[in-house]
């Protein structure tokens, strides 16, 4: 479609958020509760939106709506329409109200726990009225809200992108995995993973890269995984533990550097089968990042070469 045909196009704003609701939600019903819109109003709006494309947009089943191969096409470009357009009033309202920005950052435990803090003070030193959010949540999560606009972009370990027709990812470096625990704990002498397969573990949850890596390197040297297991990715509630318990956990290389300098805590020396895993950012395939963005962007990237 041309621009001169997008002119004179029926196609509506409207039409387009109301199929990423039902996309979203897997159903009319689900999709006119988020949109607090009668269902008869947003069954009309797909069928609209289906006649004007010529495009069969979704599939019933059982439980609900799935699109079509050729909704996923339509879906795929839909959301980066709007979610342009949600940014565009973001950046302009900043630029009206005199703000000086904002940057809205996922972060993933697993790779960003020394990265990020080294980044926002230097930033904080050039734009102190530039508000920065820090969301930590699991990849899942994160994923979402990257996609919906929610976020500017995800910091952390970058694991297979299953949204990868909406996602990418660039590299900043490579990053180990340490077992940190109290200093002074009963197993501190181990020498092989085997040898703490039975201990209590601090682990990410288990739609994560590094609780998979784990595990396989635990069943290859012992034959079976932690069942003691409290799952977390929250890192103060991680360091209270181990400082508290003789918990064990698996954290990228400079996590809690500053514990383990002082003392309280300490890095096993245990052989592990785990590689290097790439660290950087995940963001919006074809997203153009605002002006103070890409500076924040810059910061991060010369943080991982101090």
């Amino acid at each position: 479609m041309s621009y001169v045909q997008l002119i004179g196009s029926p196609l509506r704003m409207r039409q387009l958020i109301t199929a990423l609701a039902v996309a979203d939600a897997g159903s009319i019903s689900g999709a006119g509760r988020r949109l607090h819109t009668a269902q008869p109003a947003v069954s009309r709006s797909i069928k609209q939106l289906e006649d004007t494309t010529g495009l069969s947009l979704f599939r019933r089943h059982p439980r609900g709506m799935a699109p079509t191969p050729e909704g996923e096409i339509f879906l795929l470009h839909a959301r980066t329409v709007t979610t342009a357009l949600v940014e565009l009033d973001r950046q302009v309202t900043a630029l009206r109200t005199g703000s000086a920005g904002s940057v809205r950052v996922g972060t993933l435990v697993a790779g960003a726990a020394d990265l990020l803090p080294v980044a926002i003070a230097a930033f904080a030193a050039k734009r102190p009225m530039a508000r920065v959010t820090v969301v930590e949540a699991t990849p899942d999560l994160l994923h979402d809200r990257l996609i919906s606009g929610e976020l500017d972009f995800i910091l952390g370990r970058l694991m297979p992108l299953v949204d990868r027709d909406l996602l990418q990812g660039e590299a900043f470096y490579n990053d180990s995995v340490r077992i940190i625990a109290r200093s002074g704990h009963a197993r501190s002498d181990a020498v092989y993973l085997a040898d703490l397969v039975d201990e209590q573990w601090i682990m990410p949850p288990r739609d994560t890269a590094l609780r998979a890596q784990l595990e396989q390197s635990f069943e290859q040297s012992a034959g079976k995984v932690p069942r003691r297991v409290v799952e977390c990715v929250t890192v103060p509630t991680i360091r209270r533990l181990l400082l508290e318990s003789n918990f064990l956990a698996a954290l990228p290389g400079g996590a809690l550097e500053s514990d383990i300098h002082h003392g309280d805590l300490t890095a096993l020396d245990v052989a592990m089968e785990l590689g290097a895993v790439p660290v950087g950012i995940i963001t919006r395939v074809g997203d153009v990042m605002s002006a103070v963005c890409e500076e924040f962007v810059g910061e991060l990237r010369a943080a991982t070469k101090r």
